[in-house]
C-alpha cells in the first residue's frame, strides 16, 4: 500500500465511524469522484462516495428553495382554525335544525278523558302480563328437572 492509499484508508475507517471532520469528508469525495480515478475500482466505498459527488452536482444544478418558497403551504395553525371554525359551524347548524324541528311538534295528549286513558293501560299492561306468563310456561319444566338433581345430590 502506497502513502496516499493509507491515508483514505484512515479516511474511510473514520467516516464510516462518525469520526471524521466536514474537510476529510470533502476529501474522500474529491478522491473518489476525480476524472483520473480508475472506473474499475467498484469498492462499496467508491460506488457511495461516486453517487456522493453526483447527488450533490444534481442538488446544485437546480434550486429546490425557489420552488417551495413559491408555493405556499397551509401551516398547521391556519389548518386548526379552519377546522375549529367548521366543527362551530356544524354544531350551531345542528342546533338550528333541532330546535326548529322539535318546536313544531308539541307534545299532545291523544286521550281528553283521563278515565278512557286508565282503562287502555290496564288493558296494555294485563296483555304484557298474559304474554309474560305464557312465555314462562315451558320454564316450568326445566324447574321441575332442578328439582329432581337437587333430591339426587342429597
Amino acid at each position: 500500500m502506497t502513502a496516499p492509499n493509507k491515508s483514505i484508508q484512515e479516511l474511510l475507517r473514520k467516516y464510516w465511524a462518525g469520526e471524521s471532520t466536514l474537510e476529510e469528508e470533502q476529501t474522500l469525495i474529491q478522491h473518489f469522484g476525480d476524472d483520473d480515478f480508475p472506473m474499475e475500482d467498484d469498492t462499496a466505498d467508491a460506488i457511495y462516495f461516486q453517487f456522493l459527488q453526483e447527488a450533490r452536482q444534481m442538488s446544485t444544478s437546480r434550486d429546490y428553495t425557489k420552488h417551495l418558497e413559491q408555493s405556499p403551504r397551509p401551516t398547521a395553525r391556519r389548518i386548526s382554525l379552519w377546522s375549529r371554525a367548521a366543527a362551530i359551524a356544524a354544531v350551531f347548524i345542528g342546533v338550528v335544525w333541532a330546535t326548529f324541528h322539535f318546536q313544531h311538534k308539541a307534545a299532545q295528549d291523544t286521550y281528553e278523558d283521563p278515565m278512557a286513558a286508565w282503562e287502555t293501560t290496564k288493558a296494555a299492561l294485563a296483555v304484557i302480563s298474559i304474554k309474560m306468563q305464557e312465555g314462562t310456561k315451558s320454564m316450568e319444566s326445566i324447574q321441575e328437572l332442578d328439582k329432581l338433581q337437587i333430591i339426587r345430590e342429597n
